[in-house]
């Protein structure tokens, strides 16, 4: 024995003086581990010791003649045993030092991790805030526009710098301390300088794209300037030529050749409409709709030509109607004024209503335009085209007043005229623009509201998408022993189960987007079903990695519990954890225990739960259910009596039916077993309790 003993001291004495270099923490945490289970073999040892010095006493007492040699023996071996114990201190400081060290470097590790995180983060965030490039509808708003840029770019700049600054920081005690990986993130420091250039890109991005647009804005302006001058002018000869026309005098033959020679067969004024359609289709394919520097249109200058046109034509056929009348013989002059006088109320009312006969047809035409629409630009675009038509209404209802005066004359004279056709289209066209007033905020009303719909879907399909990448990282970080992990990754799946009424939002906003027949949303590149495929794989993904914890943990502890009993333990847990928070509380353990034939009073139950509760927080989690079901099972009276129980309740078939089980058990056991109970072969309605009981208790 003190040969074993003085052998064992020398071989560990030897691993006591031996301090090697600790490189990491978890060879930190390994070396102290031993040197404890070394010291408790030490101390193990120096039990047999003591029996050593009673072995030497016991031979002194029979007179030993070397018995000195005994205890010197004896005394060389507790000198060794107290020099095991001094240097197995000095090698315990040793290993909690390099241990402290080695912490440092990990705490190092993970801050410099969770910063980069957060920097990702708002690098991100950043760039799709700077992404935006709206400015302003208005050539002013664009240049006030400037102040805010500048604030904007500077506040992502120093929020950045502080951001590196930070890192830089940490990188550099992580230099200090030798560290040269990082198991807790990818990013380098290499990547937080792109992170910081990738923002300098967004920045200077953002900035070329307000110039473009400053400049874009200001070349609208002077395009709409351009067109108001020339729409001025265009209006202003049309105005010159009719007070030239007014002014002229002569004989008919004298005036037609003026009028001719002024009119030039209407070509100047062809290629002055010419040079505004050339202008109008320039600036809608600029996406200039609206100019507020002009009321004046393309249609509506079109109609003022129109009109110019037909009052020139007919004047000169007045003209020559005319110069006909004065050719006639004198002796019919009396008459001949009579008819002149019919004739000029004729031509008048001829002309008046050519002139509000090609309103009317340009109004119609503004009208009967279908209102398909997919946005509020193209419903304003429409409704340019009726605020036209409402503004020129007044002096359109005074040229209708004056054509029922004419009318009126020429029927005093015995000349019928078609005023009530005429009656007809004015009233129509009244009636239109009232119609047409409400189509138009009918429309603006469907736009605007798909609009909010298309803007709210988008921020909700943006943060649930974002939710659930969060929420794959917090389950891609779980760490720590089995039970740990499972832990976190059951919280993630709760987090999950709570947010599919925020998916089902999403997915009401989607069937209405649907429903109003919105096929594009510019403000998401997300859809519903991109989303409900990335949650669902996600939550089958965690599930699955939370069964197979739970698997380990049970095999860990020495379990035989199968596959399929384990599912069936699942399966039972899940149906009565009602409120999908991952545990039982009494009332639904109670419910367990009522759909395996067991009816325990309160107190029985208060029992139980103390028992099973091991963290004392009134709940029952799956592990602890699994154990409960697992020693459960294990009694096989408990299973006999089960199964006999449900032969009792089935009077000796070998299935039973729902109307048996509602006889005797509560409404929520009876759905339990309904729902997990194999349908019985052959027989419609009914359920095989045999194999239920068989697969529930392992047999």
């Amino acid at each position: 024995d003190a040969d074993d003993l003085d052998a064992f001291a020398t071989r560990i004495e030897g691993q006591f003086k031996s301090h090697e270099e600790i490189k990491t923490l978890n060879e930190a945490r390994l070396k102290a581990k031993l040197l404890e289970l070394d010291r408790e073999e030490v101390d193990a040892r120096k039990k047999r010791l003591v029996e050593l010095e009673g072995l030497a006493k016991t031979i002194e007492e029979y007179k030993y003649n070397d018995i000195a040699s005994v205890h010197s023996r004896i005394s060389s071996i507790h000198n060794k045993w107290e020099t095991l114990a001094r240097l197995a201190g000095e090698k315990w400081e040793h290993i909690q030092s390099a241990l402290r060290v080695e912490q440092d470097k990990e705490n190092l590790r993970i801050e410099f991790a969770d910063h980069a995180r957060t920097y990702r983060i708002f690098i991100r965030g950043a760039i799709e805030e700077l992404g935006d490039r709206y400015f302003g509808s208005t050539i002013e708003d664009v240049q006030k526009y400037e102040s805010d840029l500048s604030a904007s770019d500077t506040k992502f700049r120093e929020k950045a710098d502080e951001h590196k600054a930070n890192l830089d920081s940490i990188y550099a005690k992580l230099q200090a301390a030798g560290v040269k990986d990082n198991r807790h993130t990818t990013t380098t420091i290499e990547d937080i300088v792109k992170l910081r250039d990738q923002l300098n890109e967004a920045i200077t991005k953002r900035q070329q794209a307000y110039k473009e647009e400053v400049t874009r804005s200001s070349h609208n302006e002077d395009k709409r300037k351009e067109w108001a001058k020339q729409a001025a002018d265009f209006v202003s000869f049309i105005n010159g030529l009719k007070s030239k026309l007014e002014s002229v005098e002569g004989t008919p033959d004298e005036r037609i050749d003026i009028i001719n020679k002024m009119y030039q067969g209407g070509s100047e004024i062809e290629a002055k409409i010419k040079d505004l359609d050339t202008l109008a289709h320039e600036m809608e394919n600029l996406g200039i709709f609206s100019n507020r520097h002009s009321n004046l249109t393309l249609n509506s200058i079109k109609a003022h030509q129109k009109q110019f046109d037909s009052s020139v034509k007919n004047y000169i056929v007045a003209l020559q109607e005319e110069k006909a009348m004065n050719e006639r013989a004198a002796g019919q002059r009396a008459e001949l004024e009579k008819r002149q006088k019919i004739e000029a109320l004729s031509i008048q009312y001829s002309q008046t209503q050519q002139e509000l006969g090609v309103w009317l047809e340009n109004a119609g035409d503004v009208l009967t335009d279908a209102i398909n629409v997919s946005s509020l630009d193209e419903v304003h675009k429409l409704q340019a085209d009726y605020d036209r038509l409402t503004a020129e209404i007044p002096e359109q209802t005074k040229l209708y007043q004056n054509l029922e005066h004419l009318a009126s004359q020429l029927k005093n004279a015995g000349r019928d005229s078609p005023f009530a056709e005429v009656t007809e289209r004015w009233n129509s066209t009244l009636q239109g623009l009232e119609e047409r007033k409400h189509k138009l905020v009918e429309a603006a009303e469907i736009q605007s509201h798909n609009e909010s719909l298309c803007k709210e879907f988008a921020s909700k399909a943006k943060d649930f998408n974002h939710f659930i990448d969060e929420q794959a990282k917090s389950a891609a970080n779980a760490s720590g022993d089995d039970e740990a992990q499972l832990k976190h990754i059951s919280a993630v799946v709760a987090t999950l189960e709570g947010a599919r009424n925020e998916l089902n939002k999403i997915a009401e906003l989607s069937n209405k987007m649907d429903a109003a027949y919105i096929t594009t949303n510019r403000y998401a590149d997300l859809n519903l079903k991109t989303l409900t495929n990335k949650y669902e794989t996600l939550i089958s993904t965690t599930q699955d990695r939370e069964q197979q914890l739970q698997k380990d943990i049970i095999s860990r502890k020495g379990s035989k519990v199968s596959a399929d009993q384990l599912a069936e333990f699942k399966e039972m847990f899940q149906f009565f954890d009602k409120n999908r928070n991952n545990s039982l509380g009494k009332l639904e353990f109670k419910g367990a225990l009522q759909s395996l034939g067991e009816d325990p009073t309160d107190d029985e139950m208060e029992k139980l739960m103390q028992q099973l509760d091991k963290d004392k927080d009134g709940f029952i989690t799956f592990e602890e259910f699994t154990e409960f079901m697992i020693q459960r099972t294990a009694d096989t009276d408990s299973a006999e009596q089960i199964l006999q129980s449900f032969k009792e309740i089935a009077n000796d078939k070998d299935f039973i039916t729902e109307e048996d089980l509602r006889r005797v058990m509560v409404a929520p056991k009876v759905e339990y077993l309904v729902a997990n109970m194999p349908p019985y072969s052959g027989q419609a309605g009914a359920y095989d309790y045999k194999a239920w009981v068989a697969k529930a208790y392992g047999r």
